[in-house]
């Protein structure tokens, strides 16, 4: 009786260690900035301010869909997208978002109205920009 008790003190301990850890790392997830690579010059992204709809991953990409779009000439952007190609900063922008989505906060996205390389990895030029960078707030 007593080892069992012993080892269900060590699972909730556990369990509470890993929660804690969860939290301060979420917390510092919302004030993170997520620079992609870019051989963009800054000063020419357009910004646009997205509340999160929805957050996919799929083999070739991440993607965040906004509650609101951009028009860009005939096309109205709803799809904000990253390739795996590049899995670390994948990786970052996926927690930006997923943290961004569970917080309620808003992401700055930073992209080239004019960069069509997203159908590359299923970003549609019609409904689709590739991320250059992205912030929450």
């Amino acid at each position: 009786m007593k080892s069992r008790l012993k080892a269900n003190w060590l699972v909730v301990l556990f369990l509470l260690t890993g929660l804690s850890l969860g939290i301060v790392v979420a917390s510092r997830l919302t004030a993170q900035t997520v620079q992609a690579r870019s051989a963009h010059d800054p000063s020419t992204m357009s910004v646009f301010t997205c509340t999160i709809q929805d957050v996919g991953v799929f083999i070739e990409r991440v993607h965040v869909r906004c509650t609101t779009s951009v028009v860009i000439g005939a096309n109205t952007i709803w799809w904000w997208s990253y390739p795996n190609s590049d899995s670390a900063t994948a990786s970052r922008f996926l927690s930006l978002f997923e943290t961004a989505k569970a917080t309620g906060t808003t992401v700055t996205v930073f992209y080239d109205p004019n960069d069509l390389t997203g159908s590359t990895f299923g970003c549609y030029n019609s409904d689709c920009r590739r991320i250059w960078g992205a912030t929450s707030s």
